[in-house]
């Protein structure tokens, strides 16, 4: 893939990839309620309110 396409390779390398369950707690300890919808491998619907 690298040689194939390496535009996309350094599109990945520089993305930033969210822990779901760590990055919650977080919001959660900070007065969050949050709410978590899976709609596929890569696709989350996340919604926070105080």
């Amino acid at each position: 893939m690298k040689i194939k396409d390496p535009d996309l390779i350094a599109d990945f390398e520089d993305e930033f990839y969210w822990n779901i369950d760590d990055e919650s707690q977080k919001l959660k300890s900070i007065g969050f309620k949050i709410e978590i919808k899976r709609f596929s491998d890569l696709s989350w619907g996340i919604y926070g309110e105080t």
